[in-house]
């Protein structure tokens, strides 16, 4: 269902996005309103908007945690996807976080009314999310001037698909503030509450000295994803090595997860796909000593807390989604065909999706064992009782 609701409003947005925008920028030429772009003196509520998956909602918590700092009196709001917004239960970073495609478009509605003093649309591509932004009448509106989309905004910034997210985000916060902040890719920047670490603790065992990796086998789009039995060579080799595995997922990886797990010993793994939500997935992976996966959201999540990754690049921008850092690790294969998704959008693939195909177990493994030579991030937080 969210897969469906992702493509539904993918739709709306190429049929009657523009128009709308269009039609908006041709009022708001006409009859812009006085004091349009200047910053109040003292900002009391912000809006950030981020439609996408969990990949975008965690790389630009280095954003929202700058908005904390420059504007310490002001309430920070969030306004999501439904797949997406109990993420920012996973800590106390917004203050409240709306979903637009959830309670009939009241939520949206909520936050129409919300007398933003600044709202700032991190989307890079579609026009709805601008429209939203322009709505709210914020005065102070900052936003991704791509694909003719940024006359609605009063602070417009470039954006490219060939730099790090995170950069990309920042740069939003530039605009606003005229600051560059510098970013450091050892430093997690994802923080998650104790009561869900706790969670984790409990359901994993605090006493137990084995290293822990966890592995997601799917993906949230079927050009990502890596075969369920290349996954379980992977596993068996984890166990082998003396690790625990948890393995995650939604509730569309509870196939591959399973086919994964079969009949593997259950004192080594434990199958939590389909059966967690995201603050305590999130905890899971924070505990771990080595994350696996395709390019998809929860690697940023790891990446995010700190956990060492390897990760499996196909029809993704490496510069743009690939993880920067000494741990972590990408096995790409550098065909003429890759990568091939832009502005989200991923065209069929006419040769059975060989960037994914040619990544060997052979190719995964040599990774591993550099990362697990590492030392864990995740040791003390594992520790802690």
């Amino acid at each position: 269902m969210g897969a469906l609701q992702v493509r539904l409003l993918k739709a709306i947005d190429h049929l009657i996005g523009r128009t709308i925008y269009r039609a908006l920028l041709y009022w708001h030429r006409r009859q812009a309103p006085p004091g349009d772009g200047e910053l109040a003196a003292v900002v009391t509520r912000i809006l950030v908007v981020r439609p996408g998956g969990i990949g975008d909602a965690v790389l630009f918590f280095p954003l929202l945690q700058a908005l904390r700092r420059e504007f310490p009196q002001a309430r920070l709001e969030v306004l999501a996807e439904r797949r997406n917004v109990g993420l920012f239960a996973t800590n106390d970073v917004v203050h409240s976080a709306y979903a637009y495609d959830r309670g009939y478009g009241r939520e949206l509605l909520t936050v129409l009314r919300g007398r933003y003093d600044i709202v700032i649309d991190t989307e890079q591509s579609h026009f709805l999310s601008a429209i939203i932004t322009y709505l709210t009448g914020a005065p102070v509106r900052v936003g991704f001037d791509t694909q003719g989309r940024g006359g609605l905004f009063t602070h417009r910034v470039h954006y490219s698909d060939q730099i790090y997210e995170v950069h990309s985000f920042l740069n939003l916060f530039h605009a606003l503030s005229g600051k560059r902040l510098p970013f450091d890719p050892e430093r997690p920047f994802f923080p998650i509450a104790e009561e869900h670490l706790t969670w984790a603790r409990a359901l994993l065992g605090t006493g137990s000295d084995a290293r822990l990796a966890v592995v997601l086998p799917g993906a949230s789009t079927p050009l990502k994803r890596w075969a369920p039995e290349r996954y379980r060579r992977v596993v068996q080799w984890l166990i082998e090595q003396g690790l625990r595995v948890a393995v995650i997922g939604g509730a569309t990886d509870v196939q591959a997860a399973r086919e994964v797990t079969q009949g593997l010993d259950p004192g080594r793994i434990i199958n939590l796909a389909g059966s967690t939500n995201l603050p305590r997935t999130a905890a899971v992976i924070a505990l771990a000593d080595v994350y696996v996966s395709s390019d998809t959201g929860p690697l940023h999540i790891a990446y995010g807390v700190g956990t060492s990754t390897v990760h499996m690049f196909g029809s993704g921008i490496l510069e743009k989604w690939a993880p920067a850092g000494s741990r972590y690790r990408a096995v790409h294969k550098a065909l003429p065909c890759s990568p091939c998704t832009r502005y989200g959008y991923t065209p069929p693939c006419p040769y059975g999706v060989e960037c994914m195909q040619r990544i060997e177990v052979e190719d995964v493994i040599p990774k591993l064992i550099e990362a697990l030579a590492q030392p864990a991030a995740s040791s003390s937080r594992r520790a802690r009782a």
